[in-house]
């Protein structure tokens, strides 16, 4: 007779798993213009960012932001240009509210 042995992963870690790797997003623009988001992971590390945000910014927006910050505005190091960044808040969904009008009270 042959014994099986079978673990199995807590829940916590199988939830935590189907969250999706992305938790907080960083705008930033450059001159009033979109250049691109800086995207955080579930422990605050940065997963990706677009190539034309220098990494002297990326680093600035991201330790800025683990202060505690949700906006800011930063200076280039190579190209002095300004760079404003803020965080994306999900809007909370709004309900529709219907309004009946009754044409004899309007008349």
């Amino acid at each position: 007779m042959s014994d099986v042995l079978v673990l199995e992963q807590p829940a916590k870690v199988k939830a935590k798993k189907r969250m999706g790797k992305v938790r907080s997003v960083l705008r930033v623009n450059r001159e009033g213009r979109w250049i691109g988001d800086v995207l955080l992971d579930r422990k605050g590390r940065v997963w990706r960012h677009v190539e034309a945000i220098p990494a002297d910014v990326v680093l600035k927006a991201v330790a800025a932001f683990t202060r505690g910050e949700v906006r800011g505005e930063l200076i280039g190091r190579r190209d002095g240009l300004a760079y404003v960044w803020h965080e994306v808040v999900e809007q909370p969904e709004t309900e529709e509210t219907v309004i009946v009008v009754n044409l004899a009270d309007a008349a």
